[in-house]
């Protein structure tokens, strides 16, 4: 979780224990900064409805960042003890209360009733949201790229402002260990594509050391490279451009390494992102052309720790006593990791997935009229209404479907920690 740090700090670093203390925060961060950089209303968090899938994003999400839970189906799986927790469960002993879908669902619907919620929430798009988080209209978000990453430019950080992790201290949020034996995502080549070979080119490329940091934070040369020492660095075009991706780039001039010709760019720098939504190489192994012993996240550097930082980005750390965010959570020594497995979700039958369709629209439909009801009572009421249609849809063999999945899940585990063993 990022937060304001610095109305953080102007709130005089209090205590944030549990999510009454955080709810507590953003009342009085909202106090202090009632409107964002344009004169518009500010709100803790602004959520988008275009990621939601078995469930409503944003909540079943914060139960992952929370408490550890692993999304899973229609719910939570935990991977300390493999327990499933169905999302609309009631009086579950394994969380000993309702699940945490419910809980969150209670939480975000606090937000709205004390006008701390982006009433948009519902209908707008993710570049909506991140606008508003740029002009400063944001005061929480649980991605970095939903809030650090896009609030973070270097105008705001020469402001002294900053949106950075500080997690309540009950929280145990989820860390997914990264794979021994590769990913599951997916690189093909069209059949009839016309130039088989040059895409095979591009994505032996992408997949080396140098097409990674490419994909990631642009040309070598223009935008980052290895120094006298063999470390990775950003030039200044490079740095301005990882902190602010909409940088205009219209008139910088390019001398590619690969074929000498020059070129004029044009347009941002997203513009000339890769839009895939997959990945090669993993952003925190290790870089092996480095002789730093750095990853390729760009946070692991030396040049970008030696450097002199903002002095917001110093009171964190010093705050923090650590550097960057993993030592963080290493300190605070209050995580759950969720190993990758070799897990691949099962294939439902026709009469389940017409099921699951049903019930998984009842679930995201009643639970944002959920997040907007007005008083306690009508909040139940959509509960309630959600319990009803989702049973009646077929609920109970869709839960049954997660269970089996989380038994597989376990079992796949147990068997992990004992090759590891």
């Amino acid at each position: 979780m990022d937060v304001r740090w610095d109305l953080y700090k102007e709130l005089g670093y209090p205590e944030i224990n549990n999510l009454d203390e955080f709810y507590k925060l953003m009342v009085d961060m909202k106090g202090i900064c009632p409107t964002d950089e344009n004169g518009n209303e500010t709100y803790a968090t602004s959520l988008w409805p275009d990621w939601d899938g078995n469930m409503v994003m944003y909540v079943k999400a914060l139960g992952t960042a929370y408490y550890g839970y692993d999304e899973l189906g229609l719910g939570h799986y935990d991977p300390k003890t493999g327990n499933y927790i169905d999302c609309l469960a009631e009086d579950d002993p394994a969380v000993a209360g309702d699940s945490p879908y419910i809980e969150m669902l209670k939480f975000f619907n606090k937000l709205y009733r004390a006008g701390l919620l982006d009433p948009n929430s519902m209908t707008q798009t993710y570049d909506e949201m991140a606008q508003k988080v740029k002009n400063g209209g944001v005061y929480w978000g649980i991605f970095n790229y939903a809030s650090s990453m896009v609030y973070n430019t270097a105008e705001h950080l020469e402001a002294g402002k900053m949106m950075y992790a500080r997690v309540p201290d009950e929280a145990c949020p989820i860390v997914y260990g990264l794979s021994g034996l590769g990913g599951n995502r997916v690189w093909t080549v069209g059949a009839d594509t016309e130039y088989p070979e040059l895409c095979l080119a591009i994505m032996d490329f992408l997949a080396t050391p140098e097409g990674s940091l490419t994909m990631w934070y642009g040309p070598r040369g223009l935008m980052w490279d290895y120094n006298e020492q063999g470390g990775l660095y950003f030039t200044e075009l490079g740095k301005t451009c990882n902190l602010d991706s909409k940088h205009d780039l219209n008139g910088v001039e390019w001398v590619s390494p690969y074929t000498g010709k020059s070129y004029t760019l044009s347009g941002n720098f997203n513009d000339g992102c890769i839009q895939i939504n997959n990945t090669t190489l993993a952003r925190d192994m290790l870089a092996p052309d480095s002789k730093l012993g750095e990853a390729f996240n760009k946070d692991t550097w030396v040049s970008e720790q030696a450097a002199s930082a903002y002095a917001i980005q110093e009171d964190w750390r010093n705050w923090s006593g650590v550097s960057l965010v993993d030592p963080y959570f290493e300190k605070v020594n209050n995580y759950t990791v969720m190993p990758d497995l070799p897990y691949s979700e099962s294939v439902r039958d026709d009469t389940l997935e017409v099921k699951w369709g049903q019930v998984t629209k009842a679930i995201t439909t009643n639970s944002w009229r959920a997040i907007y009801a007005k008083a306690d009572g009508e909040f139940d009421m959509h509960i309630r209404n959600m319990r009803t249609q989702c049973d009646s849809y077929g609920y109970a063999e869709c839960i049954e479907w997660s269970r089996g999945e989380a038994a597989v899940k376990w079992q796949l585990q147990q068997e992990q920690a004992a090759l590891a063993e």
